[in-house]
């Protein structure tokens, strides 16, 4: 965008089949897209810029528009003149060329003065304001006049019918000067009569670029404006310069216009409008253009707290050539960013939020006042405060003792005490340190039998808190009384189960002795009777015994017994002997048993 001037300019309808090669071209447009029926529209090939001045040996480039806003052209055919003896045409260039295939490949002749092109571009077709077709790269020979202009030319529609809709073809004319010779001068506008009407100023508008004032990342920007009836013309150009006149040269008959890879920078968009009596004002519209990020982002930690960094400090540098630093934005671990002003940052140093002690990635963003945005990332690591340190506490406690503990820490700093009694019982304190940092804890509460433990951290006045301290212990034990009442009530826990387990005993005793006494009774008095029945039965038994001895020995008496008789008698009587002494001795053995 040397200059940024690039212009249209209407031209007369010519018919498409001038040659066979025309012929053969609308055959091609055909075959590609088929028979899709459109509405037909009128459309233009125009040079860009179609205006300048140059000098001799100067080289400089046209290029070959095209504009269809209404209707999608799919075809585009054209032959070039030039003055061969002014201009020396070095070559073609289908850089940034709209045309997908070319019919046949762009050719020129500088010794003739003539070029020429065909090519199409693939379905949809193209639809636009300024579609590029091709470059024409010239050279100055020589000082005049020089006019590079269409001598035949076709726009085809994608209707299937291949409708040429070319309404005009462009031209374009160069002010060709030695070196040092100032260009002509331009065409002055003729005054107007004072019955003449002259079109008013455009008024401008752009969907890409809407504030003036404003910067915007963009490269291809589009601008709008009204055509008012009667209107013959428009000329319109885009410069650096807020006060540049576009020239009396029309553009050709349009409402939009689209720039294609404007450079970075304030850049003015002028256009004017022609009817019947003449040109109107010309309107300057300011753009804005900012494409490239901002440079030098530089983000460094500054750690001037020591072992005290739970809220680290960085300084921000950025540059931004273009359009300026709009704002940061900074982020710590993927959480929301946060929105810096350059005031917050520049020369000082930005504080970030409270951190938890460990690793943490910070983001860092900045952002031209066009949007384009450059980032940063880097680890740190933080650093919580010192813990508290206890000075002064006791080991040891007596039962309804109060507990008293003395430390040290940051000065002006709130201390938080953790009291924790058999692994149990968790209690919290708040307590605040003095100017020189020393804190004194008194438990209200008398302390209890058993084992404490005390542990705590401390907050400083940022809200950076540190780890805790180390846990002391402490043992609390019972007076001398409270000993004795609680050794006795556990001597009394112990006596009386086992008393009470003796007396049971003693009962289980007398209740059994009392059973095997009256067991024993009714023994004796069960033996006695047995030994009565037995007595009584042996008795008879004896007596009946004896009788018999009697008889045989009455019977011996009368005659001499036998052998066997005398036997028998022998017998009964051994036996009756034997039998006494037996029975006496087993009455008397269970009575010796059941004594």
């Amino acid at each position: 965008m040397e200059q940024k001037k690039e212009k249209l300019e209407n031209y007369s309808l010519n018919s498409f089949t001038e040659s066979v090669r025309g012929w053969l071209f609308l055959g091609w447009a055909l075959f590609l897209f088929g028979f899709s029926p459109g509405a037909v529209n009128a459309a233009t090939l125009y040079f860009s810029p179609s205006s300048g001045a140059h000098t001799i040996g100067q080289a400089f480039s046209v290029g070959i528009f095209t504009s269809s806003n209404d209707a999608a052209a799919n075809a585009f055919q054209g032959v070039i003149d030039f003055p061969a003896d002014k201009l020396q045409l070095t070559g073609l260039s289908k850089g940034g060329s709209i045309i997908n295939l070319w019919v046949q490949e762009p050719a020129f002749s500088s010794s003739d003065g003539t070029a020429h092109f065909e090519g199409v571009v693939l379905n949809p077709g193209f639809t636009g304001g300024s579609g590029k077709i091709i470059t024409l790269n010239f050279k100055v020979k020589a000082a005049g006049e020089a006019t590079v202009s269409f001598t035949s030319g076709s726009v085809l529609a994608n209707d299937g019918q291949g409708t040429n809709i070319l309404s005009g073809l462009g031209s374009a004319t160069f002010s060709l000067t030695a070196g040092g010779q100032p260009p002509p001068p331009e065409e002055q506008l003729p005054a107007p009569a004072a019955t003449t009407q002259l079109p008013p100023a455009p008024k401008i508008t752009s969907p890409d670029v809407p504030d003036s004032n404003g910067w915007y990342s963009i490269k291809n920007p589009t601008f709008e404006w009204s055509l008012p009836s009667g209107i013959t013309g428009v000329s319109m150009a885009a410069t650096k310069k807020p006060d540049s006149n576009p020239g009396t040269r029309s553009d050709g008959l349009m409402s939009t216009y689209s720039y294609q890879n404007v450079d970075d920078g304030v850049w003015y968009f002028h256009a004017r409008l022609r009817n019947k009596q003449g040109w109107g004002p010309i309107t300057h519209f300011r753009f804005q253009i900012d494409t490239i990020p901002p440079e030098q982002l530089t983000v460094t930690l500054v750690d001037d707290k020591g072992a005290k960094n739970s809220q680290p400090s960085v300084t921000i540098k950025a540059v931004d050539s273009g359009s300026g630093i709009a704002r940061y934005k900074v982020q710590v671990d993927g959480g929301e960013f946060r929105e810096v002003t350059p005031d917050e940052v520049n020369g000082k140093p930005y504080v970030l939020p409270t951190q938890r002690t460990g690793k943490h990635t910070l983001v860092v963003q900045v952002i031209d006042k066009a949007g384009n945005i450059a980032t940063s990332a880097q680890d740190f690591t933080t650093k919580s405060l010192l813990p508290p340190e206890f000075t002064n506490y006791p080991e040891e406690l007596q039962t309804g003792d109060i507990l008293v503990l003395r430390g040290k820490t940051y000065p002006n700093s709130q201390v938080t005490l953790w009291l924790e009694r058999d692994h149990d019982d968790i209690k919290r304190y708040l307590i605040k340190s003095n100017q020189l940092g020393n804190f004194i804890f008194v438990n209200v509460e008398r302390v209890k039998s058993g084992i404490y433990q005390v542990w705590g951290d401390v907050t400083d006045g940022e809200g950076a808190t540190s780890e805790p301290s180390k846990t002391i212990t402490i043992a609390v034990d019972q007076s001398w009384w409270r000993k004795l009442l609680v050794r006795a009530v556990s001597y009394l826990t112990l006596l009386v189960p086992l008393v009470s387990m003796l007396i049971l005993l003693l009962l289980l005793f007398v209740y059994i002795w009392r059973k095997l006494s009256m067991l024993k009774k009714q023994l004796r008095k069960e033996v006695r009777d047995v030994e009565t029945s037995l007595h009584q039965a042996f008795d008879i038994l004896r007596d009946d015994i004896r009788q018999q001895i009697k008889l045989l020995e009455k019977t011996q008496n009368k005659r001499e017994l036998t052998v066997e008789e005398d036997k028998i008698i022998r017998r009964l009587k051994k036996d009756l002997d034997t039998a006494e002494k037996l029975v006496s001795k087993k009455i008397e053995q269970i009575e010796e048993e059941i004594k």
